[in-house]
């Protein structure tokens, strides 16, 4: 009986042992990784696409033309022009430097005609006595164009003496006259006074204004000119003064006034 007991209990530990054997356990799956993303470097700033390669490039702007250089100017006077039959010219104008003789200078009208260029014919000199300054007075050649022969008188002008003219001493041919109204306020010499400025030049093509002629009642320069002006003023003498630009600063060039 103990014998059948020992080796029943042998038996069941076999066939126990057997059915833990026979299929082995699954493996376990290993933890997956958890993958943390890299910081993103700095973001590449937007370029520029390339053009393709043959394909032509952007043009580079144009670089701003200098303007030209001023040019030198001795003299600025007022003259007025004379119409006789089909003969004009510019009436004596007095200079207060000599100038060359058979030289030119470049008369500039205020009625809207373009330049012109005169020669000097004859230069006198005058003196009152050797303490003043002499001055001479200068006789030109005859303006040759039809337009200025033809051009109707200025308001309240006899025919013979039709219009006005502004006198640059030496001949500047690119120079013309800016219209005064157009002026911008500050274009002038500090104090001048806009009603003063008679003619307003540009001298180097720039659109800027280089040499200013001006024309006031010595007695009275703050009295615009006009029909009513000699009630309010002794408006019986003029004064004038002209100006020129130098290195951006205006300098006064001359003035004049009644002896």
């Amino acid at each position: 009986m103990a014998k059948y007991l020992f080796c029943s209990l042998i038996l069941s530990c076999l066939i126990w042992s057997g059915c833990t054997n026979s299929a082995p356990e699954a493996p376990i799956p290993p933890k997956a990784k958890t993958v943390v993303p890299a910081k993103a470097a700095n973001p590449t700033p937007d370029v520029k696409a390339l053009p393709p390669v043959g394909a032509e490039a952007d043009p580079a702007p144009a670089p701003t033309a200098a303007p030209k250089p001023l040019p030198d100017v001795v003299f600025l006077a007022k003259s007025g022009t004379y119409l006789d039959g089909q003969t004009m010219t510019v009436n004596t104008a007095t200079f207060k430097s000599e100038p060359k003789v058979g030289s030119n200078v470049t008369i500039l009208p205020r009625n809207g005609l373009s330049a012109a260029s005169l020669k000097i014919e004859k230069s006198d000199k005058e003196q009152m006595d050797e303490l003043e300054k002499p001055w001479w007075n200068i006789t030109f050649g005859n303006i040759g164009r039809e337009d200025y022969r033809t051009a109707q008188p200025e308001p309240d002008r006899r025919p013979e003496f039709p219009f006005d003219v502004c006198i640059i001493y030496p001949e500047v041919a690119s120079a013309r006259l800016i219209p005064v109204d157009k002026l911008a306020p500050g274009s002038g010499p500090e104090g001048l006074l806009p009603h003063n400025i008679w003619a307003a030049i540009d001298l180097n093509e720039d659109d800027q204004v280089d040499a200013i002629f001006s024309e006031y009642f010595c007695k009275c320069p703050e009295v615009a000119p006009g029909p009513k002006a000699c009630e309010v003023c002794d408006c019986d003498y003029t004064c004038t003064k002209s100006y020129l630009k130098q290195g951006g600063i205006w300098k006064l060039a001359d003035s004049s006034q009644p002896m």
